[in-house]
């Protein structure tokens, strides 16, 4: 299998989950600011102004990618595809409405077929979105976390058809529809 993890920003995320990983020496690719958290080969990103805030803290050797236009020429522009499905086009992704979903997009355009989540909370936890503090003004709301949901429910039976098995690490997630593991057990 080609596994990667995707490291996202919900709030039961743990520091030693992502030192479980890193010690696995499995391939990560976090979302935002999963950098602060851990040291991904890959950083996912969807939009510009998150970029401009982050940009000159990002290390240097990690390779990045937006769906939005950024000014930074090291960060490579995906193109929209469409809300719900898959695509299957490089550099082509659907949105989901959420860059988590972005993210497993992606990481199936690179090839990866086993695609462990962390962070992947989809809801509000101890009154907080994520690990990290919460973004001034823009946090997901519990009307978002149910669309990004339905999106979800719709693009899991077709990573199975196309022999991608999701795992979903996650320690308290709404996100059901991705086999749930412990993260012992798959790492």
């Amino acid at each position: 299998m080609n596994t990667i993890v995707i490291i996202a920003s919900g709030n039961s995320l743990t520091r030693a989950d992502v030192a479980r990983v890193e010690d696995a020496g499995i391939e990560i690719m976090g979302i935002n600011n999963a950098y602060q958290i851990c040291d991904p080969a890959y950083l996912y990103a969807c939009d510009s102004a998150w970029w401009k805030w982050h940009y000159e803290y990002v290390p240097s050797h990690i390779i990045k990618y937006s769906l939005a236009k950024t000014e930074y020429s090291d960060v490579m522009q995906m193109e929209k595809d469409g809300i719900e499905g898959l695509s299957k086009e490089w550099p082509k992704l659907r949105t989901g409405q959420n860059g988590g979903y972005q993210a497993i997009n992606l990481a199936y355009l690179m090839g990866y077929n086993q695609i462990i989540l962390l962070g992947y909370d989809m809801k509000l936890n101890k009154g907080k979105a994520h690990w990290h503090k919460d973004h001034s003004g823009n946090n997901p709301k519990k009307r978002q976390f149910k669309d990004w949901i339905e999106n979800y429910n719709e693009l899991a039976p077709l990573l199975e058809k196309e022999g991608v098995e999701v795992l979903n690490a996650t320690r308290e997630t709404a996100l059901k529809c991705f086999k749930r593991v412990r993260l012992n057990d798959v790492i």
